[in-house]
């Protein structure tokens, strides 16, 4: 796995639909944030590897970002019809999730490290799509890049693991796998607290387009 940050193009998910952008509107005026983030905890939490916690970060990721567009936006019918569907839908200048997530940075709806987290974990994301090596957590490519986010106050040390000749084999691996559980912990709770903290944003009160 290259530098994630070396890929800077937009990736290709995930897109408005007219479905998708009636259920962010349903979302925007009805989430509570405790729900939210409780499902947040539970979806990433169910990504045993690598590959379908970078999934469900990404697509988690994309839900508060178009549940905070929807908000910034007039919400009464005729607006969302005429001129809200428009810009969000696939084909619109707001179609892409990139795009959407500076939109909120530009507005000033989330803050610098919120924007830099999300692009890393978008371009982590959009690396293993090049990528079919299947990696640990613990592995140092993945270590390196979630280092880097501002949501990870600190990975837990490396232990100094017992060596063969040192205890039985069971002890051993039982060690290493304790290690690995304690650093996914970690990516878990410091993703969900990105992702809800995004998610529990108030645009109306941030942004001058969300007033009125």
């Amino acid at each position: 796995m290259t530098n994630p940050r070396a890929r800077q193009a937009a990736p290709p998910y995930p897109d408005f639909s007219i479905d998708g952008i009636s259920q962010a509107i349903r979302k925007a005026t009805m989430i509570e944030p405790q729900a939210f983030e409780n499902q947040v905890l539970e979806k990433l939490n169910a990504g045993k590897t690598v590959r379908s916690f970078l999934i469900a970060a990404v697509e988690l990721l994309a839900e508060a970002l178009n549940v905070l567009v929807v908000q910034v936006f007039r919400k009464d019918d005729y607006a969302v019809k005429y001129a809200v569907e428009p810009l969000l839908s696939g084909a619109g200048p707001l179609g892409e999730l990139s795009v959407r997530l500076k939109l909120m940075y530009g507005l000033g709806v989330i803050s610098r490290h919120e924007y830099e987290d999300a692009e890393l974990l978008m371009a982590m994301r959009e690396e293993l799509n090049h990528d079919g090596s299947e990696y640990r957590f613990v592995d140092d490519e993945i270590l390196g890049p979630f280092g880097e986010l501002h949501c990870v106050a600190a990975l837990p040390p490396v232990p100094t693991f017992l060596q063969p000749g040192e205890a039985e084999e069971s002890l051993i691996a039982m060690q290493r796998q304790r290690y690995q559980q304690v650093v996914r912990s970690t990516m878990v709770l410091s993703i969900t607290d990105l992702i809800a903290g995004i998610g529990a944003k108030q645009p109306s009160r941030l942004s001058p387009l969300g007033r009125g």
